[in-house]
């Protein structure tokens, strides 16, 4: 089994704000990944609690999609962590099954404001 990547960036506790469209996620190779294998990234709001992003890489960085971006003014915690993982076939509709190959990075955290704070109006 690979030992667990070390997270590189964002630094734990970064803020990004509405100005931020990109939050891209690195880490450090943990070696050489065979053909069927690839990093396992996990994204999660914990604010929220509703929003997952589970998807493998084979590259040691992961940009954040847009579409998690929350859509409130409120600043979400967002942690996220990257294992390997090696396909082990495929399922009955001919997605990849993935197994891990190796320990778990720790989890890391970032903020992240969705939408500006509306003003009020001047009378």
């Amino acid at each position: 089994p690979y030992p667990a990547p070390n997270l590189l960036l964002p630094a734990n506790g970064a803020a990004f704000t509405l100005a931020n469209d990109v939050v891209t996620l690195q880490w450090a190779s943990v070696g050489t990944l065979r053909e069927n294998e690839a990093y396992q990234v996990i994204v999660e709001d914990v604010t929220s609690g509703t929003q997952r992003i589970t998807d493998f890489v084979t590259d040691t960085k992961y940009i954040v999609p847009t579409s998690f971006r929350p859509n409130d003014n409120l600043a979400h915690l967002i942690q996220w962590w990257v294992t390997t993982a090696r396909q082990n076939g495929v399922d009955e509709q001919g997605q990849p099954v993935w197994v891990s190959a190796g320990t778990a990075s720790e989890k890391r955290g970032f903020t992240w404001v969705g939408v500006a704070v509306q003003g009020t109006q001047n009378p």
